[in-house]
């Protein structure tokens, strides 16, 4: 009843994903976010940082989007935000599927 294919599907693939960033790309981008979050103090921006440090694909780091984009939003503005989004965005360019790009 429960061993169906539905199992294999919920383990974790060992396997890169098409398109992954190299870990010395993964780590660049890493390291433009947080700075992009340097001037942003308080505990959300700091758990922000330590999931930025923790994340395995750049895939994860666009799923962060949102709360980078609140971090900056509320240290200066939206507009603000905005910028430092569009300026992070060409970094994952290719390791991310091109519907998880911003609105502009």
């Amino acid at each position: 009843m429960f061993g169906g294919p539905w199992k294999f599907r919920l383990r974790p693939s060992r396997l890169p994903e098409p398109g992954a960033a190299a870990p010395a790309q993964l780590e660049h981008v890493q390291l433009e976010i947080l700075a992009a979050l340097g001037d942003c103090e308080g505990a959300a921006a700091d758990r922000i940082r330590s999931r930025i440090r923790s994340v395995r694909s750049g895939a994860d780091l666009l799923l962060l989007r949102g709360d980078i984009y609140q971090a900056v939003a509320r240290e200066h503005c939206e507009a603000e935000a905005r910028r430092r989004l569009k300026f992070l965005l060409p970094g994952l360019n290719g390791r991310m599927p091109e519907s998880g790009t911003t609105r502009s």
